[in-house]
């Protein structure tokens, strides 16, 4: 098992509590949720998301990149690429 931070670890739980986990691969969490959840400034929360995207744990992704045009279009979508229900029950 990979090693976290607390503000990995933070940003992890709050990232599984609010993905639908019945559908792997699926999320409509977006950095903006995970600021106003965790409650760390975008620009740090931005080097979090950044370590764990280096560590394999997850994938980010724009909303325009994906193919929707909305008005979300400039906000990133944060999926987790762990699969396993260990993973998730440890911050759960």
């Amino acid at each position: 098992m990979k090693n976290f931070t607390e503000l990995e670890s933070l940003v992890l739980t709050e990232l599984i509590k609010r993905l639908n986990i019945e559908e792997i691969g699926f999320s409509d969490v977006f950095d903006k949720d995970l600021e106003n959840a965790t409650k760390i400034p975008m620009k740090a929360l931005r080097g979090v998301l950044g370590s764990l995207v280096r560590k394999d744990v997850l994938l980010i992704s724009s909303w325009k990149e994906m193919g929707f045009d909305n008005n979300r279009c400039g906000d990133s979508v944060v999926f987790l690429r762990e699969q396993d229900a260990s993973f998730y029950n440890k911050f759960c």
